[in-house]
């Protein structure tokens, strides 16, 4: 055998190797990732994805969470001033509309709130939005689906709670305790900034509410509020923290 069909043969089997070891190496970094998340974070790695537009079903419902109608949403008919106190109303998805205007083709997101039509304008054909993950910019919705998935998985369950920044249910805010366990009682929609309210008894029966999220890019995110397991058996020097209450 020739010595350069040699080389050849011994430098495909490194680069096979080598192959191989990174292969075995990105799994063992992607499963010591894994590990070095919190119950918290993996909690909501593994329950919550934000869905873009290409992903909603005609059909799929949004609570309000503002009284005005959000900016960049408009009547199909009608003034939009017509529409007040919506909030807690349910905007169903209807699907996407095509259009061609003199510039170009165009895309309205269409709405369904009590027999009134909505549409949401992107000035970008059908096809662009699908190849891409787009999302209408409507903080004041919250997908139902969401707000329903986070209450059955929670509701009911004991936690400890890690910020002192309460909120009545009349939604003032207050100074509470922190690390200690309360009972999560609902999950309801939020407000535009985070956009899940979670309710919660204390041992005392106090019922506060903290803003949050299932959503790990943001700051109050649910692993930043509460934990599942009491952080004093991991840090025994940690003391409760209370607030002015």
């Amino acid at each position: 055998m020739k010595l350069s069909n040699i080389y050849n043969i011994k430098l495909v089997g490194i680069l096979i190797l080598l192959i191989l070891l990174s292969s075995c190496s990105s799994s063992k970094m992607a499963e010591d990732e894994q590990e070095s998340l919190s119950q918290e974070k993996l909690f909501m790695q593994t329950n919550f994805k934000e869905k873009y537009l290409k992903e909603w079903e005609s059909g799929d419902k949004f609570v309000c969470v503002t009284s005005e109608l959000p900016a960049l949403l408009y009547p199909k008919e009608g003034v939009k001033d017509d529409y007040s106190n919506l909030q807690g109303a349910v905007f169903e998805y209807k699907g996407l509309e095509e259009i061609q205007t003199w510039k170009g083709f165009e895309t309205n997101i269409l709405f369904e709130m009590d027999n009134s039509h909505f549409i949401y304008k992107v000035s970008k054909p059908v096809a662009d939005i699908f190849s891409s993950n787009f999302t209408p910019l409507l903080p004041e919705f919250v997908s139902y689906n969401y707000i329903s998935k986070a209450d059955s998985l929670l509701r009911g369950k004991i936690v400890y709670i890690k910020t002192y920044n309460w909120y009545t249910t009349d939604g003032v805010e207050e100074k509470g305790r922190r690390l200690i366990p309360v009972t999560i009682q609902k999950i309801v929609a939020g407000n535009k900034i985070y956009p899940l309210s979670v309710m919660f008894k204390t041992e005392k029966g106090e019922v506060y509410m903290v803003y949050t999220t299932m959503y790990m890019s943001q700051y109050s995110a649910f692993d930043k509020l509460f934990s599942f397991s009491n952080p004093r058996d991991k840090y025994p020097q940690i003391k409760i923290v209370f607030g002015n209450r």
